[in-house]
């Protein structure tokens, strides 16, 4: 199965960060393995249990794939918006791969699929982003503005 298809990033019109995507892929290519498994339930946690339950594993994999990669086109977007050119968005590939791996992340991305929610606080992702010591982002790149719209998307891949 071709995750990064199913993701929907092939549609997303300049996209910098595919091999981001094409490593959780590899990881999400056999959901009947112990990985693919893993990494999904972790991804949305408690959420499992409640209203986000009744999808398949599969659809649960799609969901949280199509959300990272409007993540990571988000934040692609600001970086670019804050005066970072096309040809160096890839120095940071290896920092968002490990800044997504990370729990508190997927825990913030995954919060998104949560009924009712209404706002993801930004701040945290700066804080995390500091904390990990990852490659620097300009002065005018804003956590804030990624997570109203990530919401918005996250509530378009629900539908």
């Amino acid at each position: 199965m071709d995750w990064f298809v199913l993701f929907g990033a092939q549609q997303l019109a300049g996209f910098a960060f595919g091999a981001v995507l094409e490593n959780l892929g590899k990881i999400l290519g056999d959901l009947s393995k112990e990985a693919g498994q893993d990494i999904v339930k972790d991804f949305f946690r408690d959420l499992i249990k409640n209203s986000i339950g009744r999808f398949q594993k599969d659809a649960l994999a799609i969901a949280m794939g199509k959300a990272m990669a409007q993540f990571l086109y988000l934040v692609q977007q600001e970086l670019e918006a804050a005066g970072i050119k096309k040809v160096d968005l890839q120095a940071y590939t290896p920092a968002l791969q490990q800044f997504i791996c990370y729990s508190e992340v997927k825990a913030w991305l995954a919060k998104a699929f949560e009924p009712g929610c209404q706002a993801l606080d930004g701040d945290s992702l700066r804080m995390i982003w500091c904390d990990m010591r990852l490659l620097e982002l300009p002065e005018e790149f804003s956590w804030l503005k990624i997570g109203r719209v990530y919401l918005n998307r996250v509530e378009d891949i629900i539908g």
